[in-house]
């Protein structure tokens, strides 16, 4: 970035064929021998989605997350619940407590993001949220928060009596927590198990469920996300990105996020599903969708089928 002009194609090159804590370095060592900031000469010299996806890939995951949320929460109004939704309710105990940690940072505020969730959400939604945020650690006999891999073979057909069959039953109430409490701690393993016998019962899902019968419609989405997510989390994923590339104009906040946030967890299997879900590549969606330097950012960080 020296100098006349900025070498994009080697700027691409170096930070999408690196791992998150191989970037963090770079911008180490780039202060040391520069005494400048990386991100800072970054945003200074490129523009528009190219900008903001090298300047995602130079944020920390967690970080990263958790800007996006605030963001979501307070620099839209009313506040966009979707992606809110999208983030946090497809996160593992470890992951949410990465993420509080660095909006505790970001807002310099103990419990900030709590603290937001009561003044900017309400109803069953707000319950619901603070629930699922809290507690962040497994304290005995309080229930753990989504304990990664954490699975109970005895309690799956009790807990399929929970999911929805009268508009009740969607009500949180002190009498009435099952549901909630069950989508809001238990492991995605867990639900994964709960779903699938509660389908093979029933022969319906339980999406059609929720959505029949949970008349807050917020709540709704977000219990929806979540059972998505836990039955297939590269299908999950799929749909998200095939959503921000079709139709009308591009969801470029929504594509960035994702691809940049999945690229070293799952996004090799996030294309496999996309292909078969959709009959075409992610790759060629997005090409289709993005020029310039953002599209061969987005296709790097993609890479071959």
């Amino acid at each position: 970035m020296l100098g006349l002009g900025t070498d994009e194609d080697t700027i691409i090159s170096i930070l999408t064929s690196r791992k998150s804590s191989e970037r963090m370095r770079i911008s180490y060592f780039y202060r040391l021998e520069y005494n400048d900031q990386f991100d800072y000469d970054l945003s200074n010299e490129l523009s528009g989605n190219f900008k903001k996806i090298m300047l995602a890939l130079m944020t920390d995951p967690s970080e990263f997350l958790a800007q996006t949320v605030s963001d979501c929460i307070n620099k839209k109004n009313p506040i966009d619940d979707s992606c809110v939704i999208s983030i946090l309710c497809t996160r593992t105990k470890d992951e949410l407590i990465a993420i509080m940690n660095k909006y505790i940072t970001i807002s310099g505020q103990t419990d900030a993001l709590l603290n937001q969730i009561d003044a900017k959400m309400s109803g069953d939604y707000k319950i619901f949220m603070r629930t699922m945020l809290t507690p962040t650690r497994c304290q005995a006999p309080v229930r753990c928060i989504r304990e990664k891999g954490q699975v109970n073979l005895t309690l799956v057909q009790e807990n399929i009596k929970l999911i929805p069959k009268k508009p009740d039953d969607c009500v949180v109430s002190e009498n009435n927590q099952g549901l909630m409490t069950m989508m809001a701690k238990d492991s995605f393993e867990q639900l994964h198990l709960i779903i699938s016998e509660y389908e093979r019962k029933h022969n319906s899902s339980v999406t059609e469920a929720i959505t029949a019968h949970c008349s807050d419609k917020t709540l709704a989405q977000a219990y929806n996300t979540i059972v998505s997510y836990a039955k297939n989390p590269a299908g999950f994923y799929a749909q998200v990105l095939k959503k921000s590339t079709e139709g009308f104009g591009t969801d470029d906040t929504t594509l960035i996020r994702t691809i940049v946030s999945r690229h070293e967890i799952d996004l090799a299997e996030i294309k496999q599903t996309y292909k078969q879900m959709y009959g075409t590549t992610l790759a060629a969606d997005v090409a289709g969708d993005t020029s310039g330097y953002y599209k061969k950012a987005l296709l790097a960080l993609i890479g071959p089928q």
